[in-house]
């Protein structure tokens, strides 16, 4: 069969089951990173037209580097360190393999976290591959430990970069507020080390929330009430004025480098819902559709 009908995710589960795990790996299932001892371990892999709407080096630098790292806290760890290897045309000039290692190096001072090698090599279109090594803080947040009467904990807005996605690939009038958190995320850092210290689970957000919460759902074997989801209100209004479905694009369209955290006892700005006894992801009583973005269906 082909991956169009199998799916990125069904094809990792049937690799995961395949190989070899050796006894020091923590992760049983799949995560945003493999825990090894007290070490997170992530990969990345982004393409030009698939994950950069953009050729400009400065942002496909700054969002390679979000991306990788989000990976990371939300597993519990702190970035250390980066190896990337990114495959280039031979018509790209000097200058441009030099602004994007310098974009990735600048934004990685902001995680604390260093670039320290990798490769390069001749290819047909940009491709940009990012291996990343975090230390665990406290404990790995493994997304099979949500309980039952935490809070869940989101770590930033939602739904702007999706709207950014569609409005670059659809050719839509270009709103600064949706364009930005598309070509260079953000993710508040020093809130996430504060958040992870407490939690008990934690998962990235970029496939989708809703197929994200419902992931966490699933693997702690709890169910999951929304009654809030922080949205910027322009989106709504963007999205009636040129007929897109905005729950779709804030539910399952992904494209946030936010995470969500389940932290016992928080009741601050940042909380979205709560953890219970029970199946499923509801939001507001209705429940959520585990549908999201996937590699080779989507």
């Amino acid at each position: 069969m082909r991956l169009s009908g199998i799916g990125e995710r069904a094809i990792v589960a049937k690799l995961r089951k395949m190989l070899r795990r050796d006894r020091h790996v923590l992760t049983k299932y799949e995560e945003d990173a493999e825990i090894i001892g007290n070490m997170a371990v992530t990969v990345d892999m982004s393409v030009v037209g698939n994950h950069f709407q953009t050729t400009d080096p400065n942002a496909i630098g700054h969002k390679v580097v979000v991306s990788t790292m989000s990976d990371l806290l939300a597993k519990g760890a702190l970035p250390q360190y980066m190896f990337t290897c990114v495959g280039i045309p031979s018509n790209y000039d000097e200058s441009f393999v030099i602004s994007l290692y310098k974009s990735m190096d600048k934004k990685l001072k902001q995680f604390n976290a260093y670039l320290l090698g990798g490769d390069t090599i001749e290819s047909k279109q940009l491709v940009v591959a990012s291996t990343a090594i975090g230390k665990i803080k406290n404990k790995p947040l493994l997304r099979s430990n949500a309980k039952p009467g935490d809070s869940v904990v989101l770590t930033g807005n939602i739904g702007s970069a999706a709207l950014g996605y569609r409005i670059l690939t659809m050719g839509l009038p270009r709103k600064k507020e949706f364009i930005e958190p598309q070509l260079k995320p953000e993710l508040n850092v020093k809130l996430c080390k504060k958040l992870m210290e407490k939690a008990n689970a934690g998962i990235d957000i970029s496939d989708g929330l809703g197929f994200e919460l419902n992931v966490l759902a699933k693997q702690s074997k709890v169910r999951i009430d929304i009654d809030r989801v922080p949205v910027d209100p322009k989106l709504y209004r963007y999205c009636r004025r040129y007929g897109l479905n905005a729950d779709d694009i804030i539910w399952h369209s992904g494209e946030d480098y936010q995470i969500v955290y389940t932290i016992p006892g928080y009741n601050g700005k940042y909380k979205i819902g709560e953890v219970s006894k029970g199946r499923g992801v509801y939001y507001k009583g209705k429940k959520v559709s585990a549908k999201g973005w996937e590699n080779f269906s989507s």
